[in-house]
């Protein structure tokens, strides 16, 4: 019971304000064409199919476990929306199952105003991301 009172007493509103924010830095870098991706070296210029793809991606799997801080470590994922949002992504290690490493992401993302979300999802991989939104063959090299 009391898991069940955080999570829609605090946890879940705070999701929803995530999703908030990710939406509005979606719309924006959709009608400007302004997505900048920084991933394995790379720059990217997001195609508009590909920022409401990371978002439904997103979105659809749902919170997972709050996190306070980010790793110390440089991000394996930057997404600049251009509005002053930025999406931080890390692969992180969530341990061995049975024989099997099992892998999730950590997600750090602040809005233009400043306010912070961090959260961990053990059900988002990555790689998942990185192969189907962020391909050099769907989006087009950042050059500005």
């Amino acid at each position: 019971m009391a898991v069940s009172a955080v999570w829609f007493g605090g946890a879940r509103p705070r999701f929803f304000r995530f999703l908030g924010g990710l939406s509005n830095a979606t719309v924006y870098a959709y009608e400007n064409n302004s997505l900048h991706a920084s991933v394995q070296g790379r720059e990217l210029r997001v195609s508009g199919e590909n920022v409401y793809g990371i978002y439904n991606y997103i979105s659809a799997v749902g919170p997972d476990t709050e996190k306070r801080s980010e790793p110390k470590s440089q991000a394996d994922l930057l997404l600049d929306y251009g509005d002053g949002s930025l999406l931080r992504a890390w692969e992180v290690y969530l341990g061995n199952d049975n024989g099997f490493e099992r892998y999730g992401t950590l997600f750090s993302f602040r809005r233009a105003d400043g306010s912070r979300y961090i959260y961990r999802s053990r059900r988002i991989r990555l790689g998942d991301i990185l192969s189907r939104f962020l391909s050099d063959k769907d989006n087009e090299p950042w050059t500005e």
